[in-house]
């Protein structure tokens, strides 16, 4: 008996077409298609310039209107934590606030209490 002509396999059968459009005329149409959306989206942008969804952030309008002031502030030194030879890259304080973890650029890790400072 053979196993792909018996009754319990049976076989997906749909209307296969053949591809009767040429390569070249269906490439040609889809890059005439592709050319007008271009256009279409230039038109769009000539039309709204100030609609645009990318905004610098070096666009002072943008950024100005998003700080506060912080002229009336004081500002003071507390304590200097030494211990890095380098620069420092990253600070993390402690979900008490009670520690503070920074590391350098040096590869040296230090842990600094609220308290000591060491």
């Amino acid at each position: 008996m053979d196993f792909l002509q018996s009754d319990s396999f049976a076989f997906i059968q749909g209307p296969f077409k053949e591809n009767t459009v040429e390569p070249s005329a269906s490439f040609n149409q889809l890059s005439k298609e592709a050319e007008n959306f271009k256009d279409d989206i230039r038109t769009q942008k000539a039309k709204n310039p100030a609609d645009d969804t990318k905004q610098s952030l070096s666009d002072v309008s943008i950024s100005r209107k998003n700080f506060m002031k912080i002229d009336s502030m004081f500002f003071a030194l507390r304590k200097t934590l030494h211990g890095h030879m380098s620069k420092v890259s990253t600070m993390h304080w402690a979900a008490d606030s009670r520690l503070l973890l920074s590391a350098s650029q040096d590869g040296k890790m230090g842990g600094y209490s609220q308290h000591l400072s060491k």
